[in-house]
């Protein structure tokens, strides 16, 4: 009897300590914080921001913010540099299909309550990302060069005389961002391939990503560009005090950039990885970005339409490789004067 009683006792215990075990701890309990690495070509002051918003609602996991430029290196050893960290964010990740069929991407397992608040466009059909975040392709201007009514809000403007020798742009097949810019422009029957040419008559200044654009401006190196102002959706919120930067939308309209966010194949945190991609796709998260300027609202269901009219970058579309590099080319052999288009 008292053999059988002590099995019983033992037993429970053991069944007990299973359960305790099998508990999640609390945070607290569970040691030093998580600490997630997040890649991203986002602003850092705007990744800084949901960084520390996440944190403060999840205070057992610190995102780090790991910043590179260009974020997707070319070549045999293309994602070699990041694959390792937990969450990777940028335009061009849709349009890497050798990256997407290598497995580089886990799987994100997005809420359903979530997606059903937001335009259908917003994951990728496979699951290995989704559409977190917009931004807008803005003329940039130097408040110190040029005045807020002098300052151009055209395109068209752009290839003037008087702008000879004052402005910044992209170079061609320098990101993804680069590919939507000059597909804007060669599509416009007002702008187009002429545009380019007088572009290149006024020896406009290549650079190799929109920040080296808007330090070209900021530093009044050129008074004008074009590209994606890195202060934030609303330029006249985010402006860096003292900068001497300014941004408007061009008459012609422009360009929607669309930054999509995946899971690493290989993160160190996957469960914490998958809990932040979740959290930048709650109505709650997309609200905060859109009213402080982070974001823009397109992603929103309601406002699908307008994201569906627009010109946008960072989507999987169905573009022939072979096509787009030879419209680089075309871009290329017109702004040095190999081609003339137009004549």
């Amino acid at each position: 009897m008292w053999r059988a009683r002590t099995f019983t006792l033992g037993l429970s215990i053991a069944v007990t300590g299973a359960r305790l075990e099998a508990r999640p701890r609390p945070a607290e309990d569970q040691g030093a914080p998580v600490r997630l690495a997040w890649y991203t070509s986002l602003h850092f002051g705007v990744a800084l921001k949901l960084a520390a918003r996440f944190g403060e609602l999840h205070p057992a996991i610190r995102v780090y913010v790991r910043r590179s430029s260009p974020l997707f290196e070319r070549g045999d050893g293309q994602g070699a540099d990041w694959e390792k960290v937990d969450v990777v964010t940028d335009t061009g990740i849709g349009s890497h299909h050798d990256l997407l069929r290598r497995g580089v991407f886990a799987r994100l397992h997005l809420d359903a309550g979530s997606l059903r608040a937001l335009c259908s466009r917003v994951q990728d059909p496979d699951g290995r990302y989704a559409i977190t975040h917009t931004a807008r392709i803005r003329l940039m201007f130097n408040r110190k060069a040029v005045s807020e009514q002098d300052a151009s809000d055209s395109l068209a403007d752009l290839a003037r005389p008087r702008w000879k020798g004052k402005v910044a742009l992209l170079a061609p097949s320098a990101s993804q961002e680069a590919d939507c810019l000059y597909r804007f422009v060669i599509d416009r029957p007002d702008l187009g391939f002429p545009w380019l040419e007088k572009m290149r008559d006024n020896e406009v200044m290549f650079l190799l990503s929109s920040r080296e654009v808007e330090q070209a401006v900021s530093h009044g190196i050129r008074s004008e560009g074009w590209g994606t102002p890195g202060f934030g959706n609303d330029p006249a919120r985010h402006t860096p005090k003292g900068s001497g930067l300014g941004a408007r939308p061009a008459r012609e309209g422009s360009a929607v950039l669309l930054y999509a966010t995946a899971v690493s194949g290989r993160a160190p945190h996957p469960a914490a990885a998958r809990l932040f991609v979740n959290w930048l796709l709650e109505p709650a998260t997309q609200r905060y970005m859109v009213e402080n300027g982070l974001s823009h609202d397109s992603l929103f269901k309601g406002d699908c339409g307008r994201l569906e009219r627009d010109r946008i970058c960072g989507l999987n579309l169905a573009t022939d490789p072979k096509a787009a590099a030879e419209l680089r080319r075309r871009v290329w052999e017109t702004l040095l004067g190999e081609r003339h288009i137009s004549r």
